[in-house]
């Protein structure tokens, strides 16, 4: 399973499935221009299109070129921010290949706009981001993986959490409990979207959906 390589064409349509699902109400969350969700699903869809020019390419031809179209093509705040993100992403996956190891730094940099400081792979991520959230999830990991999960979180596994805990997503992305809703908002706390509440909460449906959507890839 850590080897299995992860189309992004699926995974970001997965995203832009979800944002569409929720666009009325990230619209209505944005007390400003009331518009945000309608700029997330543009942008999302431009990634999408973008993607099914490049299949064949690598991750960051893919990554750089849906990049490019989305600066050029989304002007919004959030555009812009998912664009940098996703160059950011090219530049950090150059020479690299996208599966269970190399995915949360994915979501780090498409979050934070190219701001994000990513070291390590999914699994050292991974203990870092639900570390800092103490005992509580930790102890849901525990429950979870048959008390596999140390203090710390040291020995976590990415695609056994997803597997295991697949059903504490569910149909809500935004959200979630336990390890995966931990995990879901230590990645979007540490973002660039975390500046106001509809950024948040957009940022809660990307990357619950692509962790909803791995939990599908890998349960094949």
């Amino acid at each position: 399973m850590a080897t299995q390589q992860i189309n992004l064409l699926q995974l970001f349509q997965s995203v832009a499935g979800a944002l569409q699902q929720n666009q009325g109400a990230l619209n209505q969350a944005d007390t400003y221009n009331h518009n945000h969700g309608t700029n997330m699903v543009s942008t999302f869809n431009t990634i999408v299109q973008a993607l099914q020019q490049k299949q064949g390419a690598n991750p960051a031809q893919q990554l750089a070129y849906a990049g490019q179209m989305v600066q050029q093509q989304n002007p919004s705040g959030s555009g812009q921010t998912i664009a940098n993100g996703l160059l950011q992403a090219a530049e950090h996956f150059t020479g690299k290949q996208l599966n269970i190891q190399t995915i949360l730094p994915l979501i780090q940099l498409l979050l934070g706009g190219g701001k994000a400081s990513v070291t390590g792979n999914s699994n050292d991520i991974l203990g870092s981001l639900l570390g800092s959230q103490g005992s509580n999830v930790l102890g849901s990991l525990e429950g979870m993986l048959g008390g596999n999960a140390a203090a710390g979180g040291q020995g976590l596994d990415l695609g056994s959490l997803l597997l295991e805990g697949a059903s504490l997503l569910g149909g809500n992305q935004g959200a979630g409990g336990g390890a995966l809703g931990g995990l879901i908002g230590s990645l979007v706390g540490g973002s660039q979207l975390a500046d106001s509440a509809y950024h948040t909460q957009s940022g809660q449906v990307v990357a619950g959906s692509i962790l909803q959507s791995l939990s599908q890839i890998l349960g094949k």
